[in-house]
């Protein structure tokens, strides 16, 4: 779902052959439908083939069964590989279970090192170039971004590290191919919406009180607790479909910078101001001030200051080019 369906999409616009994988069969297969509806580029030789294969990224022997089956029906030629799921729970250390902890990071940590370790010797033989790229987030160098849940928040920094020190080590171990890390911003994908595994009575709001009016939160202590889960996931809803990117969008983003050979890939201008911020102030997220003013000059103020910075460059310009400035304006 989300941004692993428009990335097969994307990828299919492309001209690529695609092996699928999630633990949601009957959802894939609603992708395969979709992407094997998209014509392929001209000049495509021969059928681009489309499998799917139901595989849980943190079960190892699920994981090798994937290989197995990817390299049975499409050879042993692999130049891309997209680690891209994830899930979350949103509960505070404090308060959740080992297992749900534990779970968390065998899907986002454990299922990036284990596909990108099955596939690698798949990619090292594509003497002519191979890319490996993992889905990170901001929460990856911002906490805050990863809610109130912990293992979520260290996963996605581990994703980095495990990326950055891999694409520092293939300089000398296997030049031809790159890393990729992939850092998306708001979203608009399932996982902040339903994905958290929570049953209504587990539901940890002490942090997003913080971010509630007196009236909002007056109300949350009057309601049963599923209509407070209910409550906060429409709250979670409405916030990133309002101010998040589609998932079409970030896939696009995420295809254009695997095309120009990116390492980092920031998935949005509200990634790209967040990561200026904590370069500028690595502990500002440590204020509440801090984290207020980061969040609304990043997912909320991009919506206004780069709008309203391209109108001051388009009239710099045609002032430029009125006054003679070799004919055009020159942007």
């Amino acid at each position: 779902m989300g941004m692993g369906a428009k990335l097969a999409e994307r990828l299919r616009v492309e001209g690529c052959h695609l092996a699928l994988c999630d633990v949601d069969v009957a959802a894939l297969e609603a992708v395969r439908a979709t992407c094997e509806a998209i014509a392929p580029p001209v000049g495509t030789v021969g059928a681009l083939r489309v499998s799917v294969h139901r595989c849980d990224v943190s079960q190892r022997p699920q994981v090798a069964a994937f290989h197995a089956e990817v390299v049975g029906l499409h050879g042993a030629r692999v130049s891309l590989l997209f680690n891209n799921a994830g899930i979350q729970v949103q509960q505070a250390f404090d308060r959740m279970s080992e297992v749900a902890f534990d779970r968390v990071m065998a899907v986002n940590l454990d299922g990036v090192v284990t596909m990108t370790r099955a596939f690698w010797p798949n990619l090292v033989a594509a003497v002519d170039g191979a890319m490996v790229v993992n889905t990170s987030s901001v929460a990856g160098f911002l906490p805050p971004c990863g809610g109130i849940s912990t293992p979520y928040a260290v996963s996605k920094y581990a994703v980095r590290g495990f990326s950055e020190h891999l694409m520092w080590q293939t300089r000398v171990t296997a030049p031809h191919v790159r890393v990729a890390c992939v850092h998306p911003g708001a979203i608009q994908t399932q996982i902040v919406k339903a994905n958290d595994n929570l049953e209504a009575g587990a539901l940890d709001i002490r942090v997003a009180r913080r971010t509630m009016s007196g009236a909002e939160a007056r109300r949350l202590d009057g309601m049963t607790p599923q209509q407070r889960l209910a409550h906060v996931r429409e709250r979670a809803r409405w916030l990133f479909d309002t101010w998040g990117y589609s998932a079409e969008a970030a896939a696009g983003m995420i295809v254009d910078g695997v095309r120009a050979g990116q390492t980092r890939i920031m998935v949005g201008w509200d990634a790209t101001i967040m990561d200026w911020w904590v370069r500028l102030f690595p502990r500002i997220f440590m204020s509440d001030a801090g984290t207020a003013l980061v969040m609304l000059s990043s997912v909320v103020g991009r919506h206004f200051v780069l709008p309203a910075t391209a109108l001051a460059a388009a009239a710099a310009g045609y002032a430029y080019a009125k006054r003679g400035g070799g004919g055009r304006a020159r942007l």
